[in-house]
């Protein structure tokens, strides 16, 4: 009786470990999937007449226009060089500048897509992720500015919330800094908090596949697992 109670619960176990490596793989790879997309869609912008002059009226109603056919984004701007946000598809309420962001300085920097961490966005005040792309001028080669892409924290819960995980599944989309971006069951006090600060149990766990499943060692074990997204986003399940 022993013996075959020892079986049943080692299979349980593999079991619920197989489960919760190829639901977190599939997950990050939606996440990833909606990384691509929102940087082949600020590409296409950024060529678009509108968005290289910044400054002028047309450049925010354009946003506007491409706002309400584009549901997964909260907000769309295009800062200039210097960070001045002058064309918004949001209307805004006073002058603000982004420059100081780093993802701002880092897409400045490399002419090349870019992706925020956690933040309260100035524009919406929501919390969110933000995307930029760099918008090049056309006939001189020279940067404009930059088309920016903003992503409520609340999309992302909800895309958990939508994903039919097994029942007492715990999941959570984290930054580069390990801060939570989305949390399932849904709860908006975690976001933004440090993973670890709340996922005490991660630190005792014990590996059990390639390195990206453990088992925790406390009352209730659990399984963990981590899938990187890309190179800025990561899930953890358990």
């Amino acid at each position: 009786m022993f013996y075959d109670s020892f079986i049943e619960r080692e299979h349980a176990i593999n079991a619920a470990i197989n489960q919760a490596v190829n639901t977190a793989k599939t997950h990050s790879k939606v996440q990833a999937n909606l990384i691509d997309k929102t940087r082949l869609f600020l590409k296409n912008l950024s060529e678009f007449e509108a968005v290289q002059q910044p400054s002028s009226p047309q450049c925010s109603s354009f946003l506007a226009s491409v706002l309400k056919v584009n549901s997964n984004y909260v907000n769309i701007g295009v800062p200039r060089d210097g960070g001045q946000l002058l064309c918004n598809a949001q209307p805004m309420k006073s002058a603000i500048n982004v420059y100081d962001r780093p993802y701002i300085q880092k897409a400045i920097a490399s002419r090349d897509f870019s992706i925020g961490e956690f933040q309260i966005d100035r524009a919406t005040n929501l919390a969110s992720v933000n995307f930029a792309y760099p918008v090049i001028d056309s006939e001189q080669g020279t940067l404009v500015g930059l088309v920016v892409a903003v992503i409520s924290l609340q999309w992302w819960s909800e895309i958990l919330s939508e994903s039919y995980l097994p029942e007492h599944t715990v999941a959570f989309i984290t930054d580069s800094e390990n801060n939570i971006i989305a949390a399932y069951p849904t709860n908006e006090n975690l976001l933004g908090a440090h993973l670890e600060a709340i996922n005490s149990a991660s630190e005792r766990t014990i590996p059990v596949t390639d390195g990206t499943a453990f088992l925790s060692n406390g009352p209730y074990q659990r399984v963990y697992v981590k899938e990187t997204a890309n190179k800025s986003r990561s899930l953890t399940l358990s």
